[in-house]
């Protein structure tokens, strides 16, 4: 039984993911700042989380965001699971959000991202990537979003660990702005 809610919520996920996707797409052709158009993805990790409740039981609690700050600023995320990806849109105010630049390049998803400033690094690329997060990051911070950053650089199995990258902390270091952690 597990396997076929699995499947439900996959094809589920997979098919409002494009319907946001295309909501997104139009909304940018709208005079609305990125703040203001912030609210559609907000609203997708919202229902793919009501969804992955719903459908397979997975329920969650947000502890401490009473401790966010109240400026804008750098949060590095533990990234074990797809779920991280649709929480942050609605634990952390409105972010920039560190990918991998092979995001952009997914039909409808990826141009929908795009709309939205991502930070979209070649993780190949070493110090150069690093030097971009800096860069980018402090234009975002400077217009008032917060960074997201998977420090690990990719999914990481629960229990596990990766060597953590430097940019989210050295971006917070360059910037003065405060980093918080996020784990589950």
């Amino acid at each position: 039984m597990q396997w076929v809610r699995s499947l439900v919520f996959t094809t589920l996920l997979f098919v409002t993911t494009m319907a946001f996707g295309v909501v997104v797409l139009v909304s940018a052709l709208l005079p609305l700042s990125i703040r203001q158009r912030y609210v559609i993805p907000r609203y997708w990790g919202l229902f793919e989380t009501w969804l992955a409740k719903v459908i397979c039981g997975i329920d969650y609690v947000v502890e401490g965001r009473e401790n966010l700050p109240s400026v804008p600023f750098v949060s590095l995320w533990k990234h074990s699971t797809a779920w991280e990806t649709m929480a942050q849109m609605f634990v952390v105010p409105p972010a920039s959000w560190l990918l991998k630049r092979e995001v952009l390049w997914i039909p409808i998803v990826g141009w929908a991202v795009r709309t939205y400033q991502p930070i979209a690094i070649n993780r190949r690329a070493g110090h150069s990537a690093v030097n971009q997060v800096v860069k980018q990051g402090r234009e975002r911070l400077a217009a008032g979003m917060g960074v997201i950053v998977y420090p690990e650089g990719t999914r990481v199995a629960p229990g596990q660990t990766r060597k953590y990258g430097v940019s989210g902390a050295l971006l917070s270091v360059e910037t003065g702005v405060p980093v918080v952690p996020i784990a589950k």
